[in-house]
């Protein structure tokens, strides 16, 4: 083959090569300067999804591979899974890794893309160790090399945690013991944790669909017993989890560094709040400052004295939850994130369901929730994530509220956003955006909430079309890039049913 050729045949391949490539950028996720998810278009980006986790072999749950049920999912409105990555199915055995396993997990993100969505890639564990009446979220042979604990389990309980009270196995010794050796490199514990997630990485690193690698799902303190101060959220945070997020965060940049890495504090800390021995422990990124491009504190939201079921939801509870407790969760992640940079992600909630009794606890519950994140702007995955009857029949209870209009992408900068439930009527604002090349994209769940079509009133001149289930809004015709908008220019989108 000759020189010119050969030239040729390579600009050939580079054509072709050329829309992936671009296609890759532009669904890849960073988060700018304001904490905001941001496409390759310079979108701001919401995500709303669910959890997706099964706590035993084989390890990965294959309704995520269940086409219809993507659909639907799709169709209400999701775009992002929080997918249980299980360490023990990525590593059965010391130095032996699980290449079926990885093949199966680049399946499902793979799949998931196919449906829109995104993937949180969550090393799940839940007290640790099926050695300590749990199951293996770390793996059983890493936790059987750590020396014995100072006392044998369940002390101090009498015995050990019913399943319905699995989580009293984080207040036994030898389960602060085993979290405290995984934090401190006890028998290599920490080079194992970066080879999982050096092969997880490798293995899925190729698709543009991975939001982010979340480094542990609710990491307990340590060694609360030796060391009570630990107990202090902050104290845990800065002195436990931080050397250790550090580490594998620059275990990740080797491997992947553009994806986001996501990383969580004890579950308590945003309650305390505050800073120092309060809040979150985190006086910076993991990896620095120069990372908030690719960091997200991910953090949850319970109301533990709250059951689910359809029970009338007492006032005392509903302003101990939603008043304090959820106020300060939200609040005090804001101000975290203030302080360190990167953004912030509700990965957990739940322990309730709607029930379509309006004074339920569930539904109220529920409810406040989606309404108090669509307040902030926040993008959420719900931990619960059942929305199908005993019989196999979705639920449209469930379905109603988590299908929600919001803005999926906007084009410059969301002001504000808000569906009204009952009636369908969501009135969004936000501040354009003339340098970016992208549509704003609403989300709308037609087949739920707009069965008979939607009216849709656009401001400012911008145009509108709707495809399928979303609401394209650009600018009028004949605009330039790079022409700067009115300081005070505000785009309003009004939808309602028909």
């Amino acid at each position: 083959m000759s020189r010119d050729q050969l030239l040729w045949t390579a600009f050939r391949l580079l054509l072709l090569l050329l829309p992936s490539a671009t296609a890759d950028s532009a669904n890849k996720i960073s988060v700018n300067s304001r904490g905001q998810f941001v496409d390759g278009f310079g979108r701001v980006r919401i995500f709303h999804g669910i959890n997706s986790v099964l706590k035993q072999p084989p390890w990965y749950p294959d309704q995520m591979l269940n086409a219809s049920r993507l659909r639907a999912y799709q169709d209400w409105g999701f775009n992002a899974v929080r997918l249980g990555t299980m360490w023990a199915g990525v590593q059965p055995r010391k130095d032996a890794v699980n290449a079926t396993y990885l093949a199966v997990l680049s399946k499902i993100v793979t799949t998931l893309a196919e449906h829109g969505m995104y993937s949180i890639m969550d090393m799940h564990q839940d007290v640790l160790t099926s050695k300590y009446g749990s199951y293996d979220g770390v793996p059983r042979w890493l936790v059987d090399s750590f020396p014995p604990p100072p006392q044998p389990y369940p002390w101090p309980l009498p015995g050990p945690p019913t399943p319905s009270q699995w989580a009293e196995g984080y207040i036994t010794w030898a389960v602060g013991s085993a979290f405290q050796y995984l934090y401190k490199n006890e028998s290599g514990s920490l080079t194992h944790w970066a080879n999982f997630w050096r092969s997880l990485a490798s293995a899925v690193r190729t698709s543009d669909h991975v939001l982010g690698y979340e480094l542990i799902n609710e990491p307990w303190a340590g060694d609360v017993y030796n060391r009570p101060a630990l107990l202090l959220p902050g104290v845990a945070g800065r002195d436990n989890l931080l050397p250790v997020y550090d580490y594998l965060t620059q275990v990740l940049a080797k491997e992947d560094p553009s994806r986001i890495v996501f990383y969580e504090p004890v579950t308590w800390s945003l309650v305390v709040g505050g800073t120092g021995s309060g809040g979150t422990g985190f006086d910076r990124l993991p990896g620095g400052p120069a990372n908030a491009n690719r960091s997200a504190l991910s953090y949850h939201y319970y109301c533990w004295i709250v059951s689910p079921g359809d029970g009338i939801y007492p006032l005392w509870k509903r302003l101990a939850c939603d008043a304090l407790l959820l106020t300060r969760n939200l609040e005090n992640a804001k101000e975290a994130t203030a302080a360190t940079g990167g953004g912030r992600f509700l990965t957990e909630f739940g322990l309730c369901a709607p029930t379509g009794q309006a004074n339920a606890t569930g539904t109220i519950e529920c409810n406040e929730v989606l309404q108090r994140t669509d307040e902030e702007q926040q993008s959420w995955t719900y931990w619960d994530s059942n929305f199908t009857r005993a019989d196999g029949s979705w639920n449209w209870d469930v379905v109603r509220s988590f299908a929600r209009a919001y803005p999926m992408a906007t084009a410059g900068q969301p002001v504000s956003y808000k569906f009204n439930l009952t009636s369908g009527r969501f009135d969004f604002a936000y501040q354009p955006d003339p340098e970016v090349r992208a549509p704003t994209v609403v989300f709308l769940p037609i087949s739920v909430h707009y069965p008979s079509g939607a009216s849709v009133n656009v401001t400012g001149g911008y145009t509108s079309r709707l495809e399928g289930n979303q609401l394209l809004v650009q600018p009028p015709s004949g605009t330039r890039r790079g022409a700067r908008a009115a300081v005070d220019t505000v785009v309003t989108v009004t939808v309602t049913r028909k």
